[in-house]
């Protein structure tokens, strides 16, 4: 039995609409990497990527690739500030950290003490960086510690969502340490799912 007419044609432009989105993740996400690499615009470009990844989500975008560019320019001032004392505080984590476990393969037992507050500091700023961009993103007021806070308020809030994204976000990191190729897609699918988690974190938390 063929379908009408009308219904083959809404399931296709259903299909074309889905496509598009896809393509629009996969696109955004691979600007978004581009726009981070010069290290310090990494804040004001995550800060675009949630804005954008977040209305794609909820049918609210527009022109997405301005959009993402105009959310960019927006941002950079007012996120990179926050953005370089996390970049910061990571490197100093990470330092200690390598130096920490020089010391304990070398027979330092101390050093493994160092390592343990080492791993409590990373998840410390794990927490503190988890929902900060978009954060700062949705209100201009929030800057700096108070943005930090609240990230890290809706981050233990919202466990689960925090867990899921970390978790999500590990394994796409090693998927392309293992198979380099896929850092043409694995932007997009973070972008996806990274504003899927802060969405859903966000509604449940403020349902309002």
């Amino acid at each position: 039995m063929k379908l009408p007419k009308k219904r083959m044609s809404e399931k296709r432009i259903r299909l074309m609409a889905l496509l598009q989105k896809i393509t629009d993740f996969l696109l955004i996400g691979l600007i978004s990497l581009v726009c981070s690499l010069p290290i310090v615009t990494l804040g004001a470009a995550a800060a675009a990527f949630y804005t954008v990844g977040v209305a794609m989500l909820r049918g609210e975008e527009g022109s997405v690739y301005k959009d993402y560019f105009a959310g960019f320019k927006a941002q950079f001032r007012h996120v990179t500030p926050t953005w370089l004392v996390l970049l910061l505080l990571q490197i100093l984590v990470a330092a200690n950290a390598v130096f920490y476990f020089y010391l304990a393969s070398n027979g330092a037992a101390w050093a493994q003490f160092g390592l343990g507050v080492c791993v409590i500091a990373a998840l410390a700023l794990s927490f503190s960086g988890a929902f900060v961009f978009p954060i700062m993103a949705k209100n201009d007021d929030l800057r700096g510690i108070d943005a930090v806070k609240v990230s890290c308020f809706l981050a233990g809030k919202q466990f689960g969502w925090w867990l899921l994204k970390t978790v999500v976000q590990a394994a796409l990191f090693a998927l392309i340490w293992f198979f380099p190729f896929l850092i043409i897609l694995v932007p997009g699918i973070l972008l996806f799912t990274n504003s899927y988690c802060y969405n859903r974190a966000f509604l449940r938390q403020f349902p309002k």
